[in-house]
C-alpha cells in the first residue's frame, strides 16, 4: 500500500478489501484516509474439488463504502461502476455494520472448516463441530454488541445458518491448504 502512496492523483481511490476487522483502518496507515473506500466480499464461498482446480460457489455481494461512513457520490459512482461491470454490487453508508455481518460469518466458517476440514455442509450436518462454529458466533456477537454495533437482525445464529446454507461446498480448510503450498 505504501508504494501505490507514490502514484495516487487527488481523486483517486483505494479500495481495502481484506477480511476482517479494521482493514480500511491498516490501509489507512500507509495511504491517507481520503483516498480510502472499503469493499466487502459477500457469499464467495470456494472449494478445491481436486488439486489445481478451485470452484467457486458464488458471489452474492460488493459491499462498498467510506472508511468512516456516509453514503458520498463518490461510492455511489464506484457502485454504478461495479454494476456496469457485471457485478451485483451496493454502496452502504454504514460499512463498518457490513464488516461486522461478515465477521459473523467468517468466525463462524473459516477456522472451523479449517480445523475440522470439512465443507459449510458437513460443518453444519455434524452437531458437535457446528456447535463450536455457532459458540465463535455468540461470542463475536457479543464482541460487537459490546463495541456498540448496531446489528440490523437480532438473532445472530439465524443469520449465519441461514448464510451458510448458500455455500454448502465451500470448504475454507482446502483454501487454508492451498495457501500453505
Amino acid at each position: 500500500a505504501a508504494a501505490v502512496v507514490q502514484l495516487l492523483r487527488p481523486d483517486d481511490v483505494v479500495m481495502a478489501f481484506q477480511n476482517g476487522l479494521g482493514a480500511g483502518a491498516r490501509v489507512a496507515r500507509q495511504v491517507p484516509e481520503q483516498h480510502v473506500v472499503v469493499g466487502i466480499a459477500e457469499g464467495f464461498g470456494s472449494s478445491i474439488p481436486e488439486p489445481g482446480h478451485v470452484h467457486h460457489h458464488g458471489m452474492r455481494l460488493i459491499r462498498i463504502g467510506e472508511l468512516h461512513g456516509g453514503l458520498t457520490e463518490r461510492v455511489v459512482r464506484i457502485e454504478e461502476a461495479w454494476r456496469a461491470a457485471g457485478f451485483h454490487v451496493k454502496a452502504f453508508a454504514d460499512i463498518e455494520l457490513m464488516v461486522w455481518e461478515k465477521f459473523l460469518c467468517n468466525v463462524t466458517l473459516s477456522a472451523p472448516t479449517a480445523a475440522f476440514d470439512l465443507t459449510v455442509g458437513e460443518l453444519m450436518a455434524n452437531p458437535e463441530a457446528w456447535a463450536v462454529a455457532l459458540g465463535c458466533t455468540a461470542e463475536a456477537w457479543q464482541v460487537g454488541v459490546a463495541e456498540g454495533v448496531q446489528f440490523g437482525f437480532d438473532d445472530p445464529l439465524r443469520y449465519v445458518t441461514e448464510f451458510s446454507a448458500t455455500i454448502p461446498d465451500a470448504n475454507e480448510a482446502a483454501l487454508a491448504r492451498m495457501d500453505a503450498a
